[in-house]
């Protein structure tokens, strides 16, 4: 059976306001009065606490908070969750999380992978995506955060960081540092941890890797 449910994730911010002191903007930790011609609102700034617009489940699925709660079915749908869970698909488990910008992370079974940054402001589409897979396969189609450049989505696989634009592409990643990077659509550039030279993928190219270093490609998909 398949199970539709929002999670909802929150990092807690600190209240800020500012004052105007002579002709520069300061801020304030208490005691500022509220916005008026002499004491201008804040910057707008992007928002950090969200509701994701859908996960669906099916077979085992639960979240691990950073602070070491295991939320389940629709518990995950109601706690807020900090930066740093970790969502991991069980054995039999196939998962769909929609982000806010319509950014689109699927798990296969077996599938863990920790959501690290998710910054967006839905008025402008400018934020930033971070996750790390930790292990199984995972597929990506991106959203509105990754429109505006390969630098504000990245995904961390055993050998490197990716930077993703527009794209469609799958990973699979091993406990023993071996897996693939598979792009069906858009660009791919792969940086890895012990090189500075990148490598690009194109549309139908694919890249293999094993112990954690030694990366094969790019390749025409098989």
């Amino acid at each position: 059976m398949l199970v539709a449910f929002a999670l909802i994730v929150s990092a807690a911010q600190p209240t800020t306001t500012y004052a105007q002191v002579g002709n520069s903007i300061v801020r304030c930790l208490s005691g500022c009065n509220s916005p008026g011609p002499n004491n201008p609102p804040a910057p707008p700034d992007l928002t950090r606490s969200f509701v994701l617009d859908q996960v669906a489940a099916q077979g085992e699925f639960y979240v691990l908070t950073s602070d070491g709660r295991k939320l389940v079915g629709q518990n995950a749908a109601q706690v807020p969750i900090n930066y740093g869970a970790r969502l991991l698909a069980g054995p039999s488990g196939r998962v769909r999380v929609t982000l806010p910008d319509d950014s689109i992370f699927t798990m296969g079974p077996g599938t863990e992978f920790v959501l690290d940054t998710f910054v967006y402001d839905p008025a402008t589409s400018a934020g930033s995506v971070l996750a790390d897979i930790t292990k199984g396969v995972f597929r990506l189609v991106t959203g509105k955060v990754a429109r505006n450049g390969p630098d504000n989505m990245r995904i961390k696989v055993p050998v490197g960081g990716t930077g993703i634009r527009g794209t469609d592409v799958e990973f699979s990643v091993s406990p023993d540092g071996s897996g693939y990077i598979k792009l069906f659509s858009g660009s791919v550039e792969l940086t890895p941890y012990d090189s500075p030279r990148s490598i690009i993928l194109a549309p139908g190219q694919m890249i293999t890797y094993e112990n954690f270093t030694r990366i094969h490609g790019p390749m025409p998909i098989r």
